[in-house]
């Protein structure tokens, strides 16, 4: 079985340097402009982790909640409730019970969450969270639960699509940052574009058409993969009988 080829950071720079003209076959880059064009590929990929589709995957964050504690801090702050990456957006959520069953948590968006007349600190209900409302402030986010969680075991798990991470070493594999293969060559001509005016060239009418091309091809298989059916069913329950629960997706 033929070994997976291994392209690094530097590679693809050098690659979107020759697309441009600034480097001939074979010609080694300048550190500097190495520097230059690794803080371009840095920004650009921060630009696309923007536009959520654009993201190969899904990440899970997990905690434990407190009881009767309706919301929580998400960030890097170091103050937060929950320590690590700040979501942009969160796609879905769970609440998994002591018993380790699942409910599915509805994300919801500012106004439905204005409309909830009891979900204040001095007035509100406990029980199981049916809603969630995501509000990305900056440096911490903050997560807000309808009703307050009435246990201080169960676990809160949101899905996120977390931005690509931005390369900070020319001699890494690609992979390490977990950009996947299949995003490196449509990257190589994205980063072409980008750096046209850095280094005093006009994009050509194939840079900007093979860019494009490579996003929306990224696009379409992210999106394919997201897609789900109007409704589906799974067995419900862990007792070993053929119960059935109807799953329908808006």
């Amino acid at each position: 079985m033929a070994a997976a080829v291994t392209k690094t950071v530097g590679d693809l720079i050098n690659k979107s340097m020759k697309i441009i003209g600034e480097l001939a076959p074979g010609e080694t880059i300048d550190s500097n402009d190495q520097t230059d064009a690794l803080e371009s590929l840095q920004d650009l990929l921060q630009e696309l982790s923007s536009d959520q589709i654009f993201v190969p995957f899904f990440t899970e964050k997990t905690f434990t909640m407190t009881a009767n504690t309706g919301s929580y801090t998400i960030g890097e702050s170091g103050a937060a409730d929950v320590a690590g990456v700040r979501p942009e957006q969160i796609a879905e959520a769970f609440y998994r019970d002591d018993g380790a069953n699942d409910t599915l948590i509805k994300v919801i968006g500012i106004s439905s969450y204005a409309q909830i007349p009891a979900k204040y600190t001095t007035n509100y209900i406990s029980g199981t969270p049916e809603f969630c409302w995501y509000n990305p402030t900056v440096p911490d986010a903050t997560l807000y639960l309808y009703p307050y969680p009435d246990s201080s075991s169960a676990e809160l798990h949101i899905l996120y699509e977390a931005n690509i991470a931005e390369p900070v070493s020319a001699s890494a594999d690609l992979l390490t940052y977990y950009i996947p293969r299949n995003y490196h060559n449509a990257l190589q001509w994205m980063l072409a574009v980008e750096i046209c005016p850095l280094f005093g060239h006009e994009p050509t009418t194939l840079m900007a058409a093979r860019a494009g091309s490579g996003y929306e091809r990224i696009i379409g298989l992210n999106a394919a993969r997201r897609a789900q059916p109007a409704n589906f069913e799974i067995p419900s329950g862990n007792t070993g009988q053929p119960r059935l629960t109807t799953i329908y997706n808006s």
